[in-house]
């Protein structure tokens, strides 16, 4: 299937957006948002801390495949896939590797771009704080807590043009700062995109 949809973890993001999504496209959640959709098809973090904090209740819910760039936490947790990354404009094209924009959506974005995803559809890709918070659930505990970075995170996206990478990416986020992307409520764009294939 050639449409995909990632749940970032924007304040704005609902329950039944997520929802709609199932069974219509591939669905990788990111981070804390396996808990809206336990039942995605895969699940991104890139980040060590957030393994720490969370892999013994992913590892016993969450039936998908998981997915990092952190060497380490492959190490350390039997059940992550493994993808390098590196600092790089725009998405990487060598399928091994996966460009960072210092963000787990972002990387996401490159992984299932290498999977061969023609449409992306983002969900919760708020990237400002919206109703005066930063993610659905609130801040991340401790150095994680970086909402701070929204600046510098849609300068990395302002790098993708998805028409050099045969790609269509779709913001149906219900509030956002990223201006790059056309917008569409999700309904509407799994209507329009889900015969992509």
């Amino acid at each position: 299937m050639s449409v995909w949809v990632l749940v970032g973890s924007g304040p704005s993001l609902i329950q039944e957006d997520i929802d709609l999504a199932r069974d219509r496209a591939r669905v990788m959640v990111i981070n804390d948002n396996y808990r809206r959709a336990i039942w995605a098809d895969y699940l991104y973090a890139a980040d060590l801390m957030w393994w720490h904090n969370h892999y013994d209740l992913v590892n016993e819910y969450f039936q998908g495949e998981l997915w990092t760039q952190d060497a380490d936490a492959v190490k350390l947790y039997d059940r992550l896939n493994y993808i390098e990354s590196i600092e790089g404009v725009g998405l990487s094209k060598d399928p091994a590797i996966i460009h960072q924009g210092s963000l787990s959506g972002y990387q996401a974005i490159n992984l299932v771009y290498h999977w061969g995803a023609k449409v992306i559809l983002l969900l919760g890709y708020d990237m400002q704080k919206t109703g005066g918070q930063g993610h659905w659930f609130g801040d991340h505990k401790g150095r994680m807590n970086n909402a701070s970075s929204y600046g510098q995170w849609n300068h990395w996206f302002q790098s993708i043009d998805p028409a050099e990478y045969g790609i269509r990416i779709v913001n149906c986020s219900r509030q956002t700062a990223l201006d790059n992307f056309p917008r569409m409520p999700i309904g509407e764009a799994l209507e329009r995109y889900s015969t992509a294939d």
